[in-house]
């Protein structure tokens, strides 16, 4: 299948968001608490308290997501409520497997020096809410996940209202991103890039110039975008988006339509298409199964969560 966006690309007929917490208490650095569902759209947050380090809960639920995602609280200026990038102390793990308490920054501090990367004559940049360096609830496989800020479309019912303005979030260089992509890939084996949002299609030439370095590194690129496929193709500053991403999620968020309980994952409403622009995530049995929720702890006790939704407001609030 060809990787252009004007060929024909798979069409299977998501609104996705992390979230960060406030400090958690009596809680310690590599704690990480997961739970399985099929629960669809984005995450709230909240307080945990009582876990001991190295513990890990898990929780199914089959339950579909009734009430679109929100937020516990708001946090200080300059920071998302439902999608502050966590800060972590890095430490060594096997190939293939996520470290709870791994900062994206802290890796790329180890990371071996950037390349073409580095000589950008007019560094380009993004404007991001949050980063997750290792995950497995934002598409196929272990990922490394980024939030930008900005959304012009406002969906009603949108999980990450705090995503909308487009002056939240800090604006981070191209070059910092592809520093921790490649520490995130020789640390953790991870096997592709998810972009969310926020809407990545406000961004476009940042977010090409991310996803194309992804590629450069071997990594599959998916994203999720309010607008349509068709919709993309009309605007001019998103062809190079389109060139560089392997595959779409496209489509408002409509929460009159919620993905049903034995659905696609990943996917928030059932108007919303996988668009496949290269075969690279375009197997049917990538996109089955259960949705799950990541909670990370850091050193400093902050809790962050992100993943599907309902279930993940219930975990937490047995948590509180």
């Amino acid at each position: 299948m060809s990787g252009k966006p004007g060929d024909r690309a798979q069409v299977e007929p998501s609104e996705r968001a992390a979230a960060t917490g406030p400090d958690a208490s009596d809680m310690s650095a590599g704690t990480c608490d997961s739970a399985t569902g099929s629960a669809h759209g984005e995450t709230p947050r909240l307080e945990a308290k009582n876990m001991s380090a190295g513990t890990c809960d898990s929780a199914t639920d089959s339950g579909q997501v009734e009430t679109p995602r929100r937020t516990a609280r708001k946090l200080s200026a300059g920071t998302c409520d439902s999608a502050t990038a966590p800060r972590r102390t890095a430490r060594k793990l096997s190939a293939g497997t996520c470290d709870s308490a791994t900062d994206p920054q802290a890796l790329a501090a180890n990371a071996r020096p950037v390349g073409t990367w580095d000589s950008l004559a007019s560094p380009v940049t993004l404007r991001v809410a949050a980063r997750v360096a290792c995950t497995e609830a934002e598409g196929p496989g272990l990922r490394f996940a980024v939030w930008v800020q900005g959304c012009t479309l406002r969906c009603p019912g949108c999980c990450n209202p705090e995503l909308f303005a487009r002056d939240g979030g800090e604006a981070l260089a191209i070059t910092t991103l592809v520093d921790e992509l490649r520490a995130a890939r020789d640390l953790h084996a991870i096997t592709g890039l998810t972009v969310l949002g926020g809407e990545p299609s406000e961004q476009p030439e940042a977010v090409a110039a991310l996803c194309r370095a992804a590629r450069e590194l071997g990594l599959g690129t998916l994203v999720f975008t309010g607008r349509t496929h068709a919709e993309l193709q009309a605007m001019p500053g998103a062809r190079a988006l389109l060139d560089a991403a392997d595959t779409l999620v496209d489509g408002r968020f409509d929460a009159r339509r919620r993905e049903p309980a034995a659905g696609r994952r990943w996917i928030g409403s059932t108007n919303q298409q996988i668009v496949h622009l290269t075969p690279r995530h375009a197997d049917p049995a990538l996109w089955r199964g259960r949705d799950h929720v990541e909670l990370q702890i850091d050193a400093s006790g902050r809790l962050t969560a992100h993943g599907a939704p309902d279930l993940l407001r219930r975990v937490l609030k047995d948590m509180s």
